[in-house]
């Protein structure tokens, strides 16, 4: 038998199952969401989906064989989203009996599911709140801060203050953009206190 199952991100045409045709075409299956399908041995696979095709050749003479049907994966999910609106991103990955039977979308999908509110990460806009608050309000405290120096702390502070209210409510990237931004924010913070505390 051919045992096939679907891993897409966010719940994405959760709905909809992907139809699954054999070389002979005389029967179609149903792949939903929420089950695993079996095929009986066959040479060829074509599935549907919208727009979104793949066709798999059956190679060798196994007994079982087993395949993971997902959306290509991409680095941005942005791009990610805008690409499976636009183009065909179905893809069909073999794999072995351990590996479908443990696969989850964190491996295939890391940069698109969004992060979790958990303690590290709480931690992590938390800090970057109050330090985003501090370069907000110490221009209005301090007088001696020459007035470029005072407009940038204060419009760094502010930017990146809504920023990270924003990702504490919407929580629409993954945990690791959210620690890629915050490495980005550190150093800009630590060149901008340079600007304020050893300026003349």
């Amino acid at each position: 038998m051919i045992y096939l199952k679907r891993i897409f991100p966010n719940n994405l045409y959760s709905a909809k199952g992907i139809n699954v045709k054999t070389a002979s075409g005389k029967k179609e299956y149903n792949l939903s969401s929420t089950s695993i399908l079996s095929v009986p041995p066959t040479n060829k696979l074509y599935l549907k989906i919208d727009y979104h095709k793949a066709e798999v050749d059956i190679i060798g003479s196994k007994i079982e064989a087993f395949y993971v049907v997902n959306l290509k994966p991409e680095d941005n999910s942005i791009l990610f989203f805008l690409k499976i609106l636009f183009k065909n991103s179905l893809e069909v990955r073999k794999v072995s009996e351990e590996e479908f039977n443990n696969y989850t979308p964190q491996m295939i999908y890391a940069n698109q599911i969004p992060f979790e509110l958990n303690q590290k990460n709480s931690l992590i806009i938390l800090f970057g709140s109050i330090l985003s608050l501090f370069f907000l309000l110490y221009p209005l405290n301090f007088d001696q801060l020459s007035a470029e120096v005072s407009s940038m702390s204060f419009w760094f502070g502010a930017l990146s203050f809504m920023g990270f209210v924003s990702l504490f409510f919407l929580r629409k990237i993954s945990e690791r953009q959210l620690y890629f931004r915050f490495g980005v924010y550190l150093v800009a913070s630590i060149i901008l206190g340079g600007f304020i505390f050893l300026a003349p």
